[in-house]
């Protein structure tokens, strides 16, 4: 069962990533219908469109590479994920992008340590952007290297499915479901196996995820 539950997760994930790049990847497709129409004069907007929707694929490669892949590369020390989700957020937040506030030192610790942490932040960013979509404020900090929060703030009620999805991932097998809300279910099948756990609270306009090590009796999210 927790197979079939694993399969399930993963299925949405793809289906969630290729939604995503789906959007900048036919931009350029169009642009470069526009091109062959245009002839031997192409229109620079045309080129413009092609150029920033090809960045715009390459940005959110590199940011989804660094949360989603692998914990063993550069792009997850700490400045250089500071970077990764400052050019994300440009690409990604279109013109309601959320200033960004990121105080992740690596406080001394190796980076086999910090970097599956830094990975857990960028996930809990995501799950704070998804939940809050008309988000103005992000802040990321971790004051020691056993704690971190990820606070959003912006405009409207938080919306319940990216977290509901969170705290099953960090109680048990993830729950198969809509791939909106994939991202959540992963990042608590992640922060479990770190063995790390959630505290939220949530307000009007406002979401706080506080990253902490899990209890004698395993991850709670409350």
């Amino acid at each position: 069962m927790a197979d079939r539950a694993f399969l399930e997760l993963a299925q949405t994930l793809c289906t969630r990533l290729c939604h995503d790049l789906s959007g900048p990847i036919g931009a350029v497709n169009s642009g470069a219908e526009l091109l062959r129409e245009e002839g031997d004069t192409p229109d620079p907007q045309v080129i413009a469109l092609m150029t920033e929707s090809a960045a715009a694929v390459t940005t959110r490669l590199r940011f989804l590479r660094a949360a989603m892949g692998t914990p063993g590369g550069r792009g997850l020390d700490p400045d250089a994920a500071h970077t990764l989700l400052d050019q994300y957020l440009a690409v990604a937040g279109g013109t309601r992008r959320p200033a960004l506030d990121w105080s992740v030192p690596a406080h001394g610790e190796p980076p086999e340590t910090v970097r599956p942490r830094v990975q857990a932040l960028l996930n809990l960013c995501l799950v704070a952007l998804e939940a809050l979509p008309r988000a103005d404020r992000l802040s990321v900090r971790a004051p020691s290297a056993r704690a971190a929060q990820v606070l959003i703030g912006g405009t409207g009620q938080p919306r319940p499915g990216p977290l509901d999805a969170m705290r099953a991932g960090l109680d048990g097998p993830p729950p198969s479901g809509d791939p909106r809300d994939a991202q959540g279910a992963y990042t608590g099948v992640l922060i479990r196996a770190l063995g790390l756990t959630v505290v939220m609270e949530t307000d009007p306009g406002a979401v706080r995820l506080d990253l902490r090590p899990a209890g004698r009796d395993g991850s709670r999210m409350t």
